[in-house]
């Protein structure tokens, strides 16, 4: 079906170009929390994309509650509006080079410091905020985070924030480590193109 949502574009990639090239209406999420078996039916499909769409006007604050897989060829997306997202859990693709996922966030984008792991990837996919991206840091200066490992994507209007603090474990190495996952930008929807590739 044709997308409700309006189709102008003001020249810049902010939260309301995203939301102006969107090919079907959305999945609506109707309440402030998110799990992992939210993401794996449903969506409004188009080409093989999930969309996905949360207006936190009267929610607030949007949830990622728990971990979540993103599983087989599953392609993801997500867009908040009104709103921040916070993450509470890991996000990972199940097969690399088959599943996507991407969020859309009109807010700021924050991650829960317990996400961390001193190997595995705990964040995967194309993060895009017009606020800061936050990664996340202990509640009191006392405790000592642990890595968040990141791969894919992420860009914010606004900052990105490194934010881990690994004590004495800074001198050898990043408390904070992104690394480019080039599948994902070949998997990218041309939906979110200037020009539809």
């Amino acid at each position: 079906s044709e997308s409700n949502f309006p189709t102008s574009w003001t020249g810049e990639y902010n939260y309301a170009f995203f939301e102006s090239q969107l090919p079907v209406s959305p999945q609506e999420i109707k309440t402030d929390e998110v799990r992992n078996v939210d993401f794996q039916t449903g969506g409004g499909k188009s080409n093989g994309y999930s969309y996905y769409h949360y207006d936190g006007e009267s929610l607030g604050d949007l949830t990622v509650a728990n971990n979540v897989t993103i599983e087989g060829s599953r392609k993801i997306i997500l867009l908040v509006e009104n709103a921040d997202l916070n993450i509470n859990g890991k996000i990972v693709i199940d097969k690399t080079g088959k599943g996507f996922f991407m969020t859309v966030v009109e807010g700021v984008i924050r991650v829960d410091p317990l996400v961390s792991h001193k190997t595995n990837v705990r964040l995967e996919g194309i993060f895009f905020s017009e606020g800061n991206f936050a990664t996340g840091e202990s509640i009191t200066p006392l405790d000592r985070d642990d890595k968040l490992i990141m791969r894919g994507a992420i860009s914010s209007m606004r900052a990105i924030k490194p934010q881990r603090d690994l004590g004495e474990g800074n001198q050898d190495m990043p408390g904070d480590f992104f690394e480019y996952a080039p599948e994902l930008m070949v998997l990218y929807p041309s939906a979110f193109t200037r020009e539809r590739l």
